[in-house]
């Protein structure tokens, strides 16, 4: 009895669906929806890519500049500790500060592409038995 209830309920709402899907000329809408849906996927997956491209075209020649200038200052250091002797150190202390600047340059424009987003001063986390509780 419960059985053939509930085959009867699921008929019925079978039929019921069929009814509206029918009415609303279903077909023709999901048709719609996929055909305008895939006609606009090219032009936002090009306007992602371009956009991602921009920014990480600016990242990327500074990133070759740093290679650059390592393999550089490798060059000057190899010339002129053979021209002065003890001029390692000098250069080791530059070496060390033309990467360490040119990386935060690197790091600096990476914050600044990067979305702004706006964060608490006191992070609040809410405990699982409700009540609020500001760290």
């Amino acid at each position: 009895m419960m059985i053939s209830l509930r085959l009867s309920t699921f008929v019925n709402n079978v039929q019921r669906i069929w009814k509206r899907w029918t009415d609303d000329n279903g077909s023709l809408l999901a048709a719609g929806v996929a055909y305008y849906g895939a006609l606009s996927f090219f032009p936002l997956i090009l306007t992602l890519i371009s956009g991602v491209g921009l920014m990480l075209c600016g990242l990327g020649v500074l990133l070759l500049i740093i290679l650059i200038v390592g393999i550089a200052l490798s060059a000057a250091t190899e010339y002129s500790s053979a021209i002065l002797p003890g001029s390692d150190r000098w250069w080791a202390v530059v070496r060390l500060c033309i990467p360490m600047v040119l990386d935060a340059a690197v790091f600096a424009l990476t914050c600044r592409w990067l979305p702004k987003v706006q964060v608490l001063k006191r992070a609040q986390i809410i405990d699982s038995n409700g009540p609020l509780i500001n760290g």
